[in-house]
């Protein structure tokens, strides 16, 4: 078999060289595609700047035509001018009702809390609560501690169709007091003495039972507790039930309401009535003595952190 020749050094310098003309080829090819790519990018960044600063003027356009409407209606609204125009306004709540619907359904929060006002007081549209409630809760939620506040008077004082919900109530005043309303902390502390029902049937027989203003006197005490406990409020049943417990100050002791009054407060899940439910069964005071029932009852008021 004949040797293999060698390539010609004048064959591999060929070689070498058209190898780099397609590496040259290659790469101006992927420039000349970068170039391309890089032309198309910017482009696309232009006219995405485009947009923005057409959406951008457009948002502009419309949150100045939201405040110009808000303004309309607080200038018909207070029949000054608000919009600095020097135009004269009549006071008109109804054609101040359209302008600020027209702001409220934007989004804009005051215009929202003055329609939730105007429907909460029927002026210039029809009374209807439940719609000021709807429009004070937008406003509130967007941070004004005013429509926190007066929808949490809504929901403390129902009527007109409205239900009272003094749980709301209680909600409304907390998140008022966290937007900074300076009314709405002793409002949160006035209800917490109320009931269920609004009434202050348990506030007034503590007055009676610690003598804060009053004369000091059992009977009216458990007269306002019975009231309130009647209702269902824990407090007022156990309270009441130790007076019975106790006697004195004009009432008499009776054991067998007191515990009445501890089961339903204990039922209730008041910690201190079921220990105390606990012990009436322990020692058979006021009902048949039963150690089970008073290990059972001490067990509920433990659970809580009653010892």
């Amino acid at each position: 078999m004949p040797p293999k020749k060698k390539p010609s050094l004048k064959a591999d310098n060929l070689k070498k060289r058209r190898r780099q003309i397609a590496r040259e080829k290659h790469v101006a090819g992927a420039l000349a595609g970068a170039e391309v790519e890089q032309a198309r990018t910017v482009s696309l960044r232009r006219e995405t700047q485009k947009k923005r600063r057409r959406e951008a003027d457009a948002a502009s356009l419309e949150d100045t035509a939201v405040r110009n409407n808000y303004v309309l209606g607080l200038s018909y609204f207070s029949g000054e001018d608000c919009v600095g125009m020097g135009e004269t306004y009549c006071k008109d709540r109804t054609e101040a009702d359209n302008w600020f619907c027209k702001a409220a359904e934007k989004g804009h929060a005051d215009a929202q809390f003055f329609l939730g006002f105007l429907y909460e007081n029927g002026d210039g549209v029809e009374k209807s609560l439940s719609t000021a409630a709807t429009w004070y809760r937008k406003a509130a939620l967007q941070g004004l501690s005013h429509a926190s506040y007066l929808l949490a008077w809504l929901y403390e004082d129902g009527g007109e169709g409205w239900e009272r919900d003094l749980n709301e109530a209680k909600e409304w005043y907390r998140k008022a007091v966290d937007q900074g309303h300076e009314d709405a902390q002793g409002c949160l502390e006035d209800l917490g003495r109320k009931d269920a029902d609004g009434s202050y049937d348990y506030e007034t027989g503590l007055n009676y039972e610690t003598g804060d203003g009053v004369e000091k006197d059992f009977a009216e005490a458990a007269f306002w507790f019975r009231k309130a406990a009647e209702k269902g409020h824990a407090y007022a049943q156990y309270f009441l039930a130790w007076l019975y417990k106790d006697g004195g100050e004009g009432l008499e002791r009776d054991l067998n309401e007191a515990a009445f009054w501890f089961r339903k407060a204990a039922e209730k899940g008041h910690a201190d009535a079921q220990y105390d439910l606990g012990f009436l069964y322990e020692y058979g005071e006021g009902l048949e003595r039963d150690l089970n029932e008073a290990k059972k009852w001490y067990r509920k008021a433990a659970d809580q952190g009653r010892r």
